[in-house]
């Protein structure tokens, strides 16, 4: 093949040239010859400088093929040969005739394959013996053509040779490296019309033999995904084109696999600017794909559990400060309560205020969720038992013109987890589908089952940040509502986001932070018009299920209040929480003392002594020495003390700063009035043990 590209390349100037020594040799004859002969002559030579500009022209315009290189310049050789023979039957000079003959024909064998230089050979020899025969010359003669045939000979194999080595040396080279890349090396005709070269690691990329394309290059396209097929085509039409190209798109190998591939082509032009071949290579990046998108679903995880740390941080801030707001609010409305005479209007008002103020600290509570520091209680559960208990409560939460079907599977793995969270996660789940179909006629399906989760699972989905491919118990709900696009599904879980009205809650942020928090992940699968699938994956835990905490019987209100007695020490760095917690703790009979914060709190405490407190009060965020480091320092000086800690942080969280140390009882703002006396009274004891204890 490369022998071929080389005589092909090596034709065009011959004929151009011959055409201009022809074209001399007719200007010639008219010159030097007359009658009879001149006008034979001048004819044969003029016709042969025609046909080879004719064959030139067809050359540079690309119309011969590479493959018909050996043929074409034979007859560039052979033309020569019968002009001299000619020329030699009309002129009878043997001389001059023969010498040119063989000066063309050695030249002309320089351009072609061994295969053609003995063929050559031999017609120069049947040449050389026909002029002899025509001339009749003497034996001196005879000599002077015979050392011009042997040297025409002799030039034309040894040139050959040379250029059959190094053209060789240079295929070895080539298919040594073709040997060692993966990639496939492919040389075709503009279009892809024809395949003239595909390298050995095409077998391995595109999992068939390169004999049926070589033969059939029509078969190329029935290759390719018919998704990707109207790309490639374009990509085609842009290579004959003369433009460079580079494509991914999937190939069907013979056993039916699917594999991603990248495709580069270059044109090759020829001496007039027209694409005379296309060369290319082919690489198979189905594993580079697939580590790619497993990268950016890591990153995408990373993202989100930078977003879930940032809004921890925000939200922590929010449940000290606006919790410590409230704990004004609603202990204030709790006093106000108190001091209100019977049957007063003002009672309803108080009441509004309380609510509003407990639905601001489940907003709080919502946001910790969202973030993944509302703290687990976790335990072995299993999801179909949570589903149960929690589905009248759902029917209930569900208009009727909507169809819910629950379809529980028995006997599912455990799961590690916190049952009321885990409920929250599904009710959230169902309403938002409800919400999703509207006021129309649908369905949803809820669904609990078990599944194989490995890294394409993973891919796109929300949560962990590694979650680890195996067994995985699922929740998953499906409704037949609007749907979503994939901007939507990928804002979905931010706060306050909705695609009906402006965002009025954190349903589904919450449930994220849940399930983050667990150690699971949400798939989203929606479109638009069909309806979506959210499910939940949580690790499968081999703890055995364990009955229920019996939460106990409550206890009846007291016929009469309870009061406390004694001095109660307030510790807050916040002035307004001291003030109204001082004021609730007198209207339960107790004196006061306040503190702004540790440091100060331990210096009343020795100043006074321990004797002088009945209760420390203590709030678990504050400047200098926080409410952990406090408590510690008063378990270790005085552990006979009882210390209430009061946070608006749930107790998995606040118990991280306390160092083991377990405090009396515990406070969570905002708190009632009623939540104070409950806890004052579980750690003092009625009145009458009240008064022995101080004893």
């Amino acid at each position: 093949m490369a022998l071929d590209r080389v005589t092909f390349r090596k034709l065009l100037p011959v004929c151009w040239g011959l055409a201009a020594f022809y074209l001399f040799v007719t200007v010639a004859h008219a010159g030097v010859m007359s009658g009879r002969e001149r006008g034979i002559l001048m004819g044969l030579a003029f016709g042969s400088s025609l046909f080879y500009a004719a064959l030139g022209r067809l050359l540079a315009k690309g119309k011969v093929a590479e493959r018909w290189a050996h043929p074409v310049g034979l007859v560039v050789c052979v033309v020569p040969l019968l002009n001299s023979l000619t020329h030699l039957a009309v002129a009878r000079d043997p001389e001059q005739s023969t010498n040119v003959m063989l000066v063309l024909l050695g030249g002309g064998a320089l351009l072609l394959a061994l295969r053609w230089w003995l063929v050559l050979s031999f017609i120069a020899l049947a040449g050389w013996v026909g002029c002899m025969a025509i001339a009749q010359p003497d034996p001196a003669e005879w000599l002077h053509f015979g050392f011009a045939v042997a040297f025409a000979v002799f030039l034309s194999g040894l040139m050959t040779r040379v250029l059959r080595d190094l053209t060789l040396e240079t295929e070895i080279r080539f298919r040594e490296l073709a040997h060692s890349i993966r990639d496939v090396f492919w040389i075709a005709e503009p279009g892809l019309r024809r395949f003239l070269y595909l390298s050995p690691a095409y077998p391995e990329v595109w999992g068939r033999g390169a004999e049926e394309l070589m033969t059939q290059a029509n078969q190329y396209l029935d290759y390719i995904d018919a998704e990707d097929r109207g790309r490639v085509i374009a990509a085609i039409a842009e290579q004959a084109a003369g433009n460079p190209t580079q494509l991914e798109f999937r190939i069907r190998r013979q056993d039916g696999a699917t594999r991603w591939v990248e495709d580069r082509a270059y044109p090759v032009l020829g001496p007039h600017g027209r694409v005379i071949q296309v060369h290319g290579v082919t690489r198979d990046i189905t594993d580079a794909r697939a580590t790619q998108a497993e990268t950016q679903a890591m990153e995408r995880r990373l993202l989100a559990s930078q977003k879930l740390e940032s809004l921890g941080v925000l939200a922590g801030g929010i449940a000290h400060d606006f919790n410590n707001l409230l704990t004004v609010i609603l202990g204030s409305s709790n006093l106000a309560r108190l001091e209100l005479v019977r049957g007063s209007g003002v009672d309803q008002h108080l009441a509004q205020i309380e609510k509003a103020s407990k639905q601001a600290s489940d907003l709080c509570r919502q946001m910790l969720a969202y973030a993944g520091k509302s703290g687990i209680q976790a335990r072995p559960l299993r999801l179909e038992t949570l589903l149960n208990e929690i589905s009248e409560l759902v029917r209930a939460s569900v208009p009727k013109q909507i169809e819910l079907v629950f379809e529980p599977t028995r006997e599912l793995p455990a799961v590690l987890g916190d049952a009321s969270q885990l409920q929250q996660v599904m009710l959230n789940l169902i309403v938002n589908a409800a919400e999703a179909i509207g006021n129309r006629h649908g369905r949803i399906d809820v669904r609990t089952f078990l599944t194989e989760a490995d890294g394409k699972t993973f891919e796109g989905a929300f949560g962990a940040n590694h979650p680890v491919p195996g067994a995985y118990v699922a929740f998953s709900v499906t409704d037949t509502g609007s749907g979503m696009d994939a901007e939507t599904i990928q804002r979905v879980f931010d706060p306050f986001f909705s695609t009906k009205f402006a965002g009025r809650g954190l349903g589904l942020a919450v449930v994220l932070g849940i399930v983050h928090s667990h150690h699971g992940v949400i798939t989203v699968s929606s479109k638009v018009g069909l309806g979506s699938t959210f499910t939940v994956l949580l690790p499968c835990s081999d703890r055995p299920v364990t009955p229920s905490p019996d939460r106990g019987s409550v206890m009846p209100a007291a016929t009469v209040p309870w009061k406390g007695s004694g001095t109660v020490l307030v510790v807050d760095d916040e002035p307004e929480v001291r003030q109204t917690l001082m004021a609730a703790l007198r209207s339960l009979g107790f004196g006061t003392a306040e503190a702004a914060d540790g440091e100060e709190a331990l210096r009343t405490i020795r100043d006074r002594g321990p004797a002088a407190f009945r209760v420390v009060l203590l709030d678990l965020t504050m400047p200098r020495m926080n409410g952990g480091q406090t408590l510690v320092e008063i378990h270790g000086a005085w552990p006979q003390l009882p210390v209430v800690l009061i946070t608006g942080y749930d107790a998995t969280h606040a118990d991280r700063l306390l160092q083991g140390v377990v405090p009396a009882g515990r406070l969570a703002k905002p708190c009632t009035l009623e939540a104070l006396r409950s806890v004052m009274r579980s750690i003092l004891g009625p009145p009458d043990l009240q008064s022995s204890s101080r004893a």
